[in-house]
């Protein structure tokens, strides 16, 4: 059966992160990738979920059939919003090592303040550093997407902006208002997400967990044959019903 995969992708990333998913899928499914609009005189730190949210729902409602909904880090925020407000649009919800607040394993109280001062006050040449040390030490792919897409020189836009807001973000109250089923999605390498996928598992109505080994917080690019084997998945289970 032909199904429709959108793919929204993490925090300073585009829809090159989606590649290996793109390629794989393409053939016998309908795939795209929504990138968020960055350069709008109207965006602030405060704002910039909300809008992005509605951006990425009426793109949803564009499609004009029911999708496979996929985001990543900060695009799997924008994936719960999308979830929650309009479940009628969303087939499939697939939530890949992203989270619902800062807090519940996330980061604890003492380690919060510090990662929003180290936001503000870390030179962009010493963040993206930090940032292809952490994320792209698990696979070759991740490496050379990080270095390709992060500029070593030019800030992206709304950078600091975008990461200070998936830190102040709070979703959880509405987790148990999503209704599609939904497959949570994290490498065993990346802890921080770890916790917060098993309350996910356990506050989504219709959740399944899935950690993939040898894989990051990228675990897309580390494990693209994994991560394509859960996409599909549903696709076995329509055929052997």
């Amino acid at each position: 059966m032909n199904r429709h995969f959108v793919f929204l992708p993490g925090t300073l990333l585009n829809a090159d992160q989606f590649a290996p998913q793109l390629r794989k899928l393409s053939s016998t499914h309908t795939v795209s990738a929504f990138e968020y609009v960055r350069n709008s005189c109207n965006l602030t730190r405060k704002n910039l979920i909300e809008v992005w949210a509605q951006d990425s729902l009426d793109y949803v409602k564009s499609i004009g059939r029911p999708v496979t909904l996929c985001g990543h880090s900060f695009g799997g925020i924008i994936a719960q919003i999308v979830a929650f407000q309009r479940p009628e649009l969303i087939e499939r919800l697939v939530l890949v090592e992203t989270n619902f607040c800062s807090t519940d394993g996330l980061l604890d109280t003492v380690t919060l303040p510090l990662a929003k001062l180290f936001l503000r006050s870390t030179p962009w040449p010493q963040l993206r550093k930090h940032i292809l040390n952490v994320h792209g030490q698990h696979s070759f792919e991740a490496k050379m997407y990080l270095e390709a897409t992060l500029s070593p020189t030019h800030e992206p836009a709304f950078a600091r902006d975008i990461m200070r807001a998936a830190l102040d973000w709070g979703g959880k109250e509405k987790l148990n208002r999503i209704f599609p089923p939904t497959d949570i999605i994290v490498g065993e390498f990346y802890d921080r997400t770890a916790k917060q996928a098993e309350h996910f598992q356990t506050l989504i109505p219709n959740a399944q967990l899935h950690k993939i080994g040898k894989a990051g917080h990228l675990v897309n690019l580390d494990a693209p044959a994994a991560f394509n084997s859960i996409l599909l998945q549903q696709d076995a289970s329509v055929l052997a019903a």
